[in-house]
């Protein structure tokens, strides 16, 4: 059950956002408070539309976390959130009821969501000619970040640039899109992963619509899996 210190983070935050994990993407949407029930420690959000019907939400099903930004201070999030969508027979409306398991976590994080891509892309790193074939991770529209086997490819500091291309939707729908997306970023982090690789994260040198367009779209794709 939530304690009383985190229903009032939930009273004084400034925008609240839910993380829905499905397979390997995790999908990301705004929220707001409706309201809160002190006496059954519950928190009610309105739910989210999609094409002007409701997305039902089970932290049952899927992995839920929630997260409330304050103003001025580090975002806390519910990485145990106990979530389900509910009827108001009264009020004749959906919400999502949130229980909170565990206690809020202050974290920082980059600017902007990330989408999982997991997919082999060619990178050219810096002025070399060489071409790799390593993994693209995730792709969001400031950075990106990538899985070389060695750490002799790459280094901070380093620029790199490849293109990726995706079709997302159904080929008869209206929606359907094909994305040619050309990357190029600096080499801000590196990290050795478990299993021996290693993980080189992308600053984009401008923001990219056409990739936020790209995640915006994907999200969409993933949130009809739960209809």
């Amino acid at each position: 059950m939530a304690r009383e210190i985190d229903l009032e983070i939930f009273r004084s935050c400034k925008n609240i956002k839910i993380w829905i994990y499905i397979g390997n993407q995790v999908i990301e949407k705004d929220v707001t408070v409706a309201q809160i029930d002190d006496k059954k420690n519950m928190v009610l959000l309105n739910v989210i539309y999609l094409n002007d019907k409701p997305i039902g939400l089970d932290s049952s099903k899927n992995r839920i976390t929630v997260v409330a930004y304050r103003e001025n201070e580090k975002p806390m999030m519910y990485a145990g959130s106990n979530v389900k969508t509910i009827w108001n027979e009264k009020e004749k409306k959906r919400y999502y009821s949130v229980h909170i398991l565990t206690r809020a976590v202050a974290f920082n994080r980059r600017n902007s969501f990330r989408c999982y891509v997991g997919e082999k892309v060619i990178v050219r790193v810096g002025t070399n000619r060489t071409t790799y074939e390593v993994i693209c991770r995730d792709i969001s529209e400031n950075g990106f970040s990538l899985v070389f086997e060695s750490d002799d490819k790459c280094a901070v500091g380093n620029t790199a640039h490849f293109v990726y291309s995706e079709a997302i939707g159904e080929k008869t729908s209206p929606e359907y899109k094909i994305y040619n997306l050309s990357l190029y970023g600096t080499c801000v982090r590196m990290e050795t992963l478990q299993n021996g690789k290693f993980l080189y994260g992308f600053k984009q040198f401008s923001s990219n619509m056409l990739c936020s367009k790209y995640v915006y779209h994907k999200e969409r794709e993933t949130l009809k899996k739960l209809r």
